[in-house]
């Protein structure tokens, strides 16, 4: 079930943004515009944590536009994101894009765990 919201690990906040499995598509803006809340809630710039789950998600245009609209928005508030869930392919594909944008501070990793442990030494 997609949903938004902070996860304590070791003793600090992780911003779980969990589209695993969407099916209905017109529900996403709404996760995307609660992500956006909570990233800005007091928190300071380059402070957040992301975990952004798509796993068994069809990528398509409306994830696609989703996720850029998230990270404009949240571009300057967040320290670190982690995105677990992509097909081989797709995978390949998003870490040659964050390459080439220059996106250090963004990793494609296989499982929530991985994720995990790269965030927590953000």
């Amino acid at each position: 079930m997609p949903e938004v919201n902070y996860i304590r690990q070791a003793g600090k906040s992780i911003l779980l943004l969990d589209i695993s499995g969407i099916k209905d598509f017109s529900k996403l803006g709404g996760l995307v515009d609660e992500a956006i809340r909570l990233a800005r809630m007091p928190n300071e710039w380059r402070s957040v944590l992301s975990l952004i789950d798509l796993t068994g998600t069809r990528l398509n245009g409306t994830v696609g536009a989703s996720l850029k609209r998230l990270s404009r928005s949240n571009g300057p508030y967040v320290k670190a994101i982690a995105f677990v869930g992509f097909s081989p392919v797709w995978s390949f594909l998003m870490k040659l894009f964050l390459k080439v944008a220059r996106k250090r501070n963004h990793r494609v990793m296989r499982d929530r765990g991985e994720a995990m442990l790269w965030l927590l030494q953000q």
